[in-house]
């Protein structure tokens, strides 16, 4: 008798080495989430917005387990007896998710770490933030952001359903919250900004935009 990918070689918690993986993407962005509240975030956030936030991302998060599932769009290699046959046997948006993701979690992650360690320096309070990885483009967390979210998406459910979230997320970002919050930053830093601008004139990704 044959077994199925998800009853045999279950990886943690008797999932199957497949759902494991999107359980460890959905517990490193979480992971993630919660490193940069208590080690890097120095602002308070209205109770609102941080609901907001928390819904979001389990709601998007939630469509991802859904869709890892669903037969029609699971991308479950046929094969998990060992890592090669797990990757010999996966779609190819399988790998490419994987690598999305780990590009995307640490563009964020570190970006802001290096952000935090510039604020920290007493001699650069009021000061934008414009070196590291924020010297390759203005809103370098943005684009990490929609690189690991394309990632986990790419490795739940393929092509079509990634490609709709890193255009939802890049339309997003590039239309309402980057002129937002270029705004901002242009009214509280004056022609310190103009200065950043012209040093990074890219707003969220090199070479395009």
């Amino acid at each position: 008798m044959l077994q199925s990918p998800v009853a045999s070689n279950a990886g943690v918690l008797g999932l199957s080495p497949y759902h494991t993986l999107v359980m460890g993407l959905a517990t490193g962005s979480a992971l993630k989430q919660i490193y940069w509240k208590l080690f890097v975030n120095d602002l308070a956030m209205p109770a609102g917005f941080s609901v907001g936030i928390a819904a979001y991302n389990t709601i998007l998060n939630t469509l991802n387990t859904g869709f890892a599932l669903w037969a029609v769009t699971s991308q479950q290699p046929s094969a998990q007896s060992s890592l090669s046959a797990f990757f010999q046997t996966a779609a190819p948006s399988l790998s490419v998710g994987v690598v999305l993701y780990a590009i995307g979690i640490f563009v964020e992650w570190y970006c802001e770490v290096q952000r935090a360690a510039f604020k920290a320096k007493p001699e650069n309070k009021g000061k934008p933030y414009s070196d590291g990885l924020f010297g390759v483009v203005r809103n370098i967390n943005y684009t990490g952001y929609t690189f690991w979210r394309a990632g986990y998406s790419l490795v739940c459910a393929g092509w079509t359903w990634g490609v709709l979230q890193a255009a939802w997320l890049a339309g997003d970002f590039c239309a309402r919250a980057i002129p937002s919050l270029d705004t901002y930053c242009e009214k509280r830093y004056g022609e310190q900004w103009e200065d950043v601008r012209r040093k990074v004139p890219y707003k969220f990704f090199p070479g395009i935009y």
